[in-house]
């Protein structure tokens, strides 16, 4: 090792040294087993990394595309037998790639303005797409390729922000909403509103809160995503439990907020897990509804929060629901956060077999718990002229909740 090595590239290095280069990880891969290149395999990368932290590789560009590809799903993770830290390492090495060459300004822009707009600013954004709707205004967006997935994937029907109804208010809650999830899942925040409401919990939203961090981080802009970090744990109140609706939110709550605020991440909990330990979730009936739904578990559900089978658990407390999972041997849908338009030829090809196993399923629903999942798999089911709705299961918990 140089002498000369910044500590982020000690660090690099010491959590590389744990890869005994076995490579069980390959099979689990998507983009190994799309490309079958082993620059696009998690030990492909560990090697690159270590490349790039001991200075021993100057083209940047080739190794940048390798690691910016990766999707950040973590199965990995869960195969390695050596323990390594891949989230952690990967996140590091794009930070690191972003010391060693000039960022792209606009996308550290737009990043940056995404990342740290608030929650009453996300609401004055949606107000005007709403009017771009009214008045089909969003119809000009198909002019470019972006614009037209946007329009495939974001919310047709807007509606207000649902206000607490409660009249008995014993407990509170506070509503981590994140950012996109306004633009593209504003139901889903409505509906947990009204459910919580409906179990006696008082709803706090604060202004203040901001994104997670997680595009950011994800994008190798540390210094954005530690200003995510401090703008929640201060916006807000210390005595609630902090829940949030998308797994891939709270992947990013549950680990980037631990080393600032370990009481904030311990009080971060998924809704689904809120719902599951709640007692008045528990005593509560539910009305049958024959219908099938194809379940998506997410990568940052199973791999980063290690929930496995919580929300088919809760789907099943409603009677006559049959509810059918992927068989396929990689379940990751492709979408990855902002790789869904980074990455949009990848995504859709990654995206393929689950698409093929939805349609095959004859499903009246599909359910998935982290919005972006969701959408991405929403457009590629409108893509083929399928209209399948596309929930978070929140939303049919509450449709088929016996209201008391």
């Amino acid at each position: 090792m140089k002498k000369n090595v910044t500590p982020n590239e000690s660090t690099l290095l010491s959590l590389a040294d744990y890869c005994v280069k076995c490579g069980l990880c390959s099979t689990t891969c998507p983009t190994y087993q799309l490309t079958q290149d082993e620059n696009e395999s998690p030990r492909g990368r560990i090697a690159l990394a270590q490349a790039l932290a001991s200075n021993s590789i100057k083209d940047l560009s080739k190794l940048s595309t390798h690691i910016d590809n990766c999707l950040s799903c973590r199965k990995c993770e869960s195969v390695c037998p050596s323990g390594v830290k891949y989230g952690e390492l990967i996140d590091l090495t794009r930070i690191t790639l972003q010391e060693k060459q000039p960022p792209n300004a606009l996308s550290q822009f737009i990043i940056k303005r995404i990342s740290t707009l608030n929650h009453k600013q996300w609401l004055t954004i949606e107000k005007f797409w709403r009017f771009c709707l009214r008045f089909r205004l969003n119809k000009f967006a198909n002019i470019l390729p972006l614009g037209k997935k946007l329009n495939l994937t974001i919310s047709r029907n807007y509606e207000s922000l649902a206000t607490n109804d409660i009249s008995n208010q014993s407990k509170s809650v506070s509503l981590f909403t994140g950012c996109l999830s306004h633009l593209f899942d504003k139901t889903t925040t409505n509906a947990s509103i009204q459910l919580l409401n409906e179990l006696g919990f008082q709803v706090n939203i604060p202004n203040d809160q901001s994104c997670c961090g997680a595009i950011a981080l994800h994008n190798g802009f540390a210094e954005v995503a530690n200003q995510c970090v401090k703008t929640n744990i201060n916006a807000f109140p210390q005595d609630q439990d902090i829940i949030f609706l998308a797994t891939g939110c709270g992947a990013t709550l549950k680990e980037l907020y631990q080393e600032n605020s370990s009481d904030f991440a311990n009080r971060s909990v998924d809704i689904n897990s809120f719902l599951l330990r709640s007692e008045e979730f528990n005593n509560r009936k539910f009305n049958a509804l024959q219908k099938t739904v194809f379940l998506h578990a997410p990568c940052s559900e199973k791999h980063v929060l290690k929930q496995i089978g919580e929300v088919k658990k809760l789907l099943s407390k409603i009677p006559d629901l049959e509810i059918k999972t992927s068989s396929v041997p990689i379940s990751c849908c492709g979408a990855a956060g902002s790789h869904i338009v980074s990455h949009a030829h990848q995504a859709q090809l990654i995206r393929k077999p689950l698409i093929d196993e939805i349609l095959a399923s004859n499903a009246d629903y599909l359910i998935s718990a982290n919005y972006t999942c969701n959408m991405h798999l929403l457009a590629g089911l409108r893509e083929k002229k399928i209209d399948i709705p596309s929930l978070h299961p929140i939303k049919l918990l509450l449709a088929q909740m016996v209201k008391e």
